[in-house]
């Protein structure tokens, strides 16, 4: 063998053998994982300040807290606490304190409502089925069951869980016609926290961590930016109000420093073809 085809050997025993052999694709460099975010549930949960937790006689647990920019009802099945869709919420401060009341769908329909005293004390009841005919709260302790108090700690580390979660998707646009910039969250969005962004081309669309996702109360413009091989992205998704509703108004994105074409995608629809990569 020539000293030419030694040195090739030696260089490429040293490429391959200096890690005892292994080899690493381009994605597991990147930290990412070929997925389908949008068949797949892939929300985190975790328990926000525990407003009040209570037992009923039956022992199932009663969890209020508050996450992000929301108040949130858990209710136990065995040993684990199901995040609940919760509808009809309301606040009720009184001179004496404050009434949550929530609103749990299902059959049959439960009604659940913490007291928060100025004085400090807390107060839990649970209601199954409908509130009398006009009411929009019933009073604990007179009608349904008061709930045994729990000391927060007591439910700090009980598994949490999440069921029937729909994957919506937020935006689709293309990004000078070259990638796609998809955005992603759950159905019932709890926080910001929860959008997934992934951009790239149609076949490898990576995920990328938002360091941040702001939105107005103009009906929903939004702020999102996030980092692109080093270099920060921020894509802008306006709303306009025409002809008294809000509608999609004209996107932007900038990249480092430059302005770059984006257009929207048909709302609500993933791009055909996409294959995901997501973080692992």
């Amino acid at each position: 063998m020539g000293k030419l085809g030694v040195f090739g050997l030696l260089a490429l025993l040293l490429s391959v053998g200096c890690q005892g052999g292994e080899t690493t694709t381009d994605d597991e460099q990147a930290g990412v994982v070929a997925c389908d975010p949008l068949a797949t549930e892939h929300v985190s949960l975790e328990l926000g300040r525990v407003l009040g937790a209570g037992k009923s006689a039956d022992g199932t647990l009663y969890v209020i807290d508050h996450f992000g920019d929301s108040d949130r009802v858990f209710v136990s099945d065995g040993a684990e606490l199901v995040l609940r869709n919760a509808s009809g919420t309301g606040q009720v401060t009184e001179a004496d304190g404050t009434l949550l009341s929530f609103w749990l769908e299902g059959t049959p329909e439960l009604h659940v409502q913490l007291w928060q005293g100025n004085d400090g004390t807390t107060r839990l009841g649970v209601l199954e089925g409908e509130l009398p005919k006009g009411a929009k709260e019933f009073e604990i302790g007179a009608q349904g069951e008061e709930l045994e108090l729990v000391p927060p700690s007591d439910v700090a580390d009980v598994k949490l869980r999440q069921d029937n979660i729909d994957t919506v998707v937020e935006y689709a646009a293309s990004v000078a016609g070259e990638r796609l910039l998809v955005v992603l969250r759950p159905e019932k969005l709890d926080s910001y926290e929860q959008f997934r962004v992934f951009f790239g081309a149609l076949g490898h669309l990576q995920e990328r961590s938002p360091s941040n996702v702001s939105r107005a109360l103009d009906g929903g413009s939004t702020w999102i930016n996030f980092d692109v091989d080093g270099q920060t992205a921020e894509a802008t998704f306006p709303v306009v109000f025409e002809n008294d509703v809000f509608a999609r108004g004209t996107p932007t994105f900038t990249l480092g420093k430059s302005d770059v074409a984006i257009d929207l995608l048909p709302e609500g629809q993933a791009p055909d073809g996409a294959a995901y990569y997501c973080a692992k």
